[in-house]
């Protein structure tokens, strides 16, 4: 029962791990990993932001500071480079639409006079096609003397990145529902043997309850035929030793299986110090020769008890099986005389 109670246990836990993998991977593991690979990449972009910035001069002439953008395109595969005004207006860039355009000066205000950079991520659909591309924008400040003079901006085309991502989170997530699909399925497998073997061992249980109900009335009659027997078996003695004369049951070699209450009487002895016995030598122990008695009957004089003795023979039917043979002795006088008679 404990093992049973263990197993159940066993399973409940399996259970629950399996259901909570899948959700653990929506929850938890998905989202965990994709920001902190997508905080990677930002924190890369800015990086390289901080140290083009560095180094760029907005005060130049137009056509070297719109090469070095171009150089910088090309360099760090990017989709574009801007250089913008402390307001937000785009001064040069690789996009020639771009030039002009204006950006919030709030924005510019709370985060880049501060000389600190900022980047972001969109979805935008190219000219090119109808695909959708995830663009990562990093603004870093270009500052000198203390003051913010142009912002670098740089647009970074991160769908190949993003596209690796989140194949390998696929990947990922499809091994755990595989896992717990394969466990779940295990778990449902080992409940349908234990049911099947639960239900085995209830039917066994069952014949054995009905085997032993079956044993137990079956002992029940043996008894009653037992005490049936035994009861015929008194009953009989009881009307044996009521009879005057001596009756025997012998088996083949001529042992006593039984007698009756005359017998004991005449040859004065006990009843086990009978059985078992040769039934002559139980009678005559003076050795008086009896082979002149034939199979069904004879006389013999019996000097001990001064008696003639009329022995008769009843031999048991082939059909019984064992072979057994009842001798009845008849008391027929006291004198020698009355034998010759």
């Amino acid at each position: 029962m404990k093992r049973l109670q263990l197993l159940i246990s066993l399973l409940f836990v399996c259970a629950v791990v399996a259901l909570c993998l899948p959700l653990f991977d929506m929850v938890y593991l998905y989202p965990a990993t994709s920001s902190l690979l997508n905080e990677k990449v930002r924190l890369e972009a800015e990086h390289l932001g901080r140290y083009l910035a560095q180094d760029f001069a907005p005060q130049g002439e137009a056509e070297k500071l719109q090469g070095q953008l171009y150089a910088m395109v090309d360099s760090f595969a990017l989709l574009r480079a801007s250089i913008r005004t402390p307001s937000g207006e785009v001064l040069f860039s690789t996009d020639p639409q771009q030039l002009g355009q204006r950006r919030d000066t709030a924005f510019f205000r709370r985060a880049l006079r501060r000389g600190e950079a900022y980047s972001r991520q969109f979805p935008v659909q190219l000219e090119q096609g109808k695909e959708v591309h995830y663009l990562l924008e990093t603004q870093s400040p270009i500052i000198q003397e203390g003051d913010l003079v142009a912002v670098l901006e740089l647009i970074h085309d991160i769908s190949g990145q993003r596209q690796q991502l989140d194949q390998a989170l696929s990947r990922a997530s499809l091994f755990l529902f595989i896992a717990a699909a394969l466990l779940m399925a295990g778990i449902v497998q080992i409940v349908r043997l234990a049911r099947q073997s639960i239900r085995q061992q209830g039917e066994t249980e069952l014949l054995l309850q009905e085997s032993r109900l079956q044993l137990e009335t079956k002992h029940k009659e043996l008894n009653q035929i037992f005490s049936l027997v035994e009861h015929a078996k008194n009953e009989w003695q009881i009307t044996l030793d009521c009879i005057a004369d001596m009756i025997l049951l012998v088996d083949a070699a001529g042992r006593v299986k039984r007698c009756n209450q005359a017998l004991i009487e005449f040859v004065d002895r006990s009843y086990l110090a009978v059985l078992g016995k040769d039934w002559k030598t139980v009678l005559f122990s003076e050795g008086i020769e009896v082979h002149s008695l034939s199979e069904q009957r004879g006389r013999i004089y019996h000097p001990r008890q001064k008696v003639w003795l009329l022995i008769e023979f009843f031999p048991s039917p082939e059909s019984a099986g064992e072979q057994l043979t009842v001798i009845r002795i008849q008391r027929q006088g006291s004198t020698a005389a009355e034998g010759r008679q």
